[in-house]
C-alpha cells in the first residue's frame, strides 16, 4: 500500500502551537501585541492570524518528495485494474458473438443509465504502464486535494485535536475573526484521525489519476468488432451498473452501490456495499422484466430491505407503473422497455441510498434498531467518511425527512 502521510502537517503539529486551515491556506495563531484584523481569541487572550503557505503548494512539494514512490505504485495499480480486466476478456473466450439483446442491454439501456453514449471497441494490448508520467502534473489537475474532499470546512488544530470553524452562536466563547469572519470552533476528530482520513484521500487521489491515466492510454477495451458486426460480451460494466448474461434466455442487470452514508431523523448511518440485481427474461423476440430488483447480499441490514433481500417500495410513488410496464413483453428493441428498466433500477437505488419518509408504510426495520456513526452534523460526517474510505461528496445522502 503506498504510504503518503502528510508531513506538512505532522511537522506543523510538532511545535505544539495552534494554526488553522481556511481556504486553502495555513494561518498560524502566535500572540502579538498589535492591533491585528485576523485575530484568535482564547478566554482573555487576542492572539494574531499570522498567514503562511497554502495547500495546494505544500502538496505539489509532497508529490515532488513522493515522485519515485507514486510513480511505481501507478505502475503496479494500472497493470492490475486495466490490464488484468482487458487480458481476462480475451483469454477467456468472453467475447464472442451472441444476440442482439445484449447490444440492446449494453448500448441503451446502460448506457441510458448513465446518461453517456459509449463508442467502445476492443483490442487486446500488451499491457505496459505509460513509460513517461509526469507524476507531479497529473496528480495537479486537481489544485486541491484536501479542498476537494472537505470542501469549504474550515479546520482548526489545537492540543492534539481538529475542530470545525463555524457560525457563532449567541454565546460565542472562544472565536477566531478571519477575513471579516467570525467563527467558533467546534470539536471535529482527534489531529491523528484527521491526518489518516487526509492520508486516505491522498491515496484515493493517486489511485483516481492512475486510473485515468490508464484509460486514456489504453483507451476503453470492453467489447471489439467481429463476425461482420459487433460482438458483445458476457459480463459487462460502466460506472455502478453491469451486466452478465445467465444464459441464452436469461439476464442479469446489477447495481453495485459503494459503502455510503445516510442522515435519517437527524443522525448519520453508515451502510455496507450492496449489490441489487434485476432479472431479464427472453422469449422469442420479446423481453421482459421477471422480478423486482432485491438485495443479493446475504443478511444485509438496512431500513427498508427484508431479511430475504427483497426491498420495500411502497412509499416510492409511481413505482408500481414502472414494474407493470417492465414486466410486459416487448420487441428486442424498444425504447420505452428500456426507458421502464432504467427507471426500475433508479427506484431501487432511490431506496437503498435515501429510503423514503414512510409516510405510507412503515420501513422494514425501525432505524432505532441502527447505530449512527455518531456525528449529527455534515462537517462532521464528511471527515468520518474520508477516514473511512468513502467519497464525501457522492455517497452522502439526506433520508427525506432528516
Amino acid at each position: 500500500m503506498l504510504k503518503l502521510k502528510p508531513d506538512f502537517l505532522e511537522d506543523l503539529l510538532l511545535f505544539k502551537e495552534a494554526f488553522l486551515i481556511h481556504d486553502d491556506r495555513i494561518y498560524f495563531v502566535r500572540p502579538n501585541d498589535e492591533d491585528k484584523q485576523n485575530t484568535a481569541h482564547f478566554g482573555t487572550s487576542k492572539l494574531e492570524l499570522r498567514e503562511c503557505e497554502d495547500i495546494p503548494t505544500l502538496e505539489q512539494r509532497l508529490f515532488r518528495e513522493n515522485r519515485c514512490n507514486i510513480q511505481g505504485y501507478m505502475n503496479i495499480w494500472i497493470k492490475e485494474k486495466i490490464g488484468t480486466r482487458i487480458n481476462r476478456g480475451a483469454s477467456s473466450g468472453l467475447f464472442h458473438y451472441s444476440t442482439d439483446v445484449d447490444g440492446f442491454i449494453i448500448d441503451h439501456i446502460i448506457s441510458a443509465y448513465n446518461r453517456n453514449e459509449l463508442k467502445i471497441h476492443y483490442k487486446k494490448p500488451d499491457v505496459e504502464a505509460p513509460k513517461s508520467i509526469d507524476v507531479v502534473s497529473e496528480l495537479s489537475m486537481i489544485p486541491s486535494v484536501m479542498k476537494r474532499a472537505f470542501g469549504d470546512l474550515s479546520i482548526m488544530f489545537h492540543d492534539g485535536n481538529a475542530y470545525s470553524l463555524g457560525k457563532p452562536a449567541l454565546n460565542r466563547g472562544n472565536y477566531v475573526s478571519l477575513n471579516g469572519r467570525i467563527m467558533v470552533p467546534k470539536a471535529l476528530v482527534s489531529t491523528s484521525e484527521f491526518i489518516t482520513a487526509y492520508e486516505n484521500v491522498l491515496r484515493r487521489h493517486v489511485q483516481d489519476t492512475a486510473m485515468r491515466i490508464g484509460i486514456s492510454h489504453y483507451g476503453r477495451h470492453d467489447k471489439h468488432e467481429g463476425n461482420n458486426g459487433k460482438s458483445y460480451p458476457d459480463e459487462y460494466a460502466e460506472g455502478e451498473i453491469s451486466y452478465r448474461r445467465i444464459s441464452s434466455s436469461e439476464y442479469s442487470l446489477m447495481l453495485d452501490l459503494p459503502r455510503f452514508l445516510c442522515k435519517i431523523r437527524g443522525a448519520y448511518y453508515d451502510f455496507k456495499p450492496v449489490r441489487l440485481s434485476c432479472p431479464l427474461k427472453r422469449e422469442g423476440p420479446s423481453l421482459y422484466l421477471q422480478d423486482w430488483p432485491r438485495v443479493m447480499n446475504e443478511g444485509y441490514k438496512h431500513p427498508f430491505v427484508y431479511d430475504d433481500g427483497k426491498i420495500c417500495y411502497d412509499g416510492i410513488y409511481g413505482y408500481k407503473s414502472d414494474i407493470v410496464a417492465g414486466s410486459r413483453k416487448h420487441n428486442i428493441g424498444s425504447v420505452g422497455f428500456a426507458s421502464a428498466i432504467v427507471s426500475v433500477l433508479k427506484r431501487a437505488r432511490q431506496v437503498i441510498c435515501y429510503g423514503y419518509t414512510a409516510d405510507m408504510k412503515a420501513p422494514v426495520n425501525n432505524i432505532t434498531k441502527f447505530r449512527s456513526i455518531g456525528h449529527t452534523t455534515r462537517d462532521g460526517a464528511r471527515v468520518y467518511a474520508v477516514r473511512n474510505g468513502i467519497d464525501p461528496d457522492t455517497r452522502i445522502f439526506l433520508n427525506d425527512a432528516a
